[in-house]
């Protein structure tokens, strides 16, 4: 098994996943189910990896990584936010009058 994980790493051009480290975390992708997919496929027959991909459906796994994902933009939708309060003009009512944003009432 890991003749074939560190096969596939080197297909890919990729850090194999059997040498991560604290410290080298950052140079793996990672945060999508496509990847797990990815790599399941890449390292098991295809019998094994259709069915561990089935169980993963079964145990809802998918919306875990759905969930995942609309929570990381919800933070980049309140960092914008919370970047653009910053500017000026911004408090002074100035943009929710103006219909360049908010509400023009």
């Amino acid at each position: 098994m890991e003749a074939r994980v560190r096969e596939a790493a080197q297909r890919r051009k990729e850090p194999c996943v059997l040498d991560l480290t604290p410290s080298n975390v950052r140079d793996y992708e990672q945060g999508r189910l496509s990847l797990l997919h990815r790599d399941v496929e890449g390292i098991l027959e295809r019998h094994q990896a259709e069915y561990f991909v089935s169980r993963l459906e079964c145990a809802r796994i998918r919306s875990g990584f759905e969930m995942r994902e609309e929570l990381i933009n919800y933070k980049k939708a309140l960092y914008l936010l919370y970047q653009v309060s910053r500017l000026p003009g911004w408090c002074s009512g100035r943009w929710a009058h103006s219909g360049e944003g908010g509400n023009a009432s």
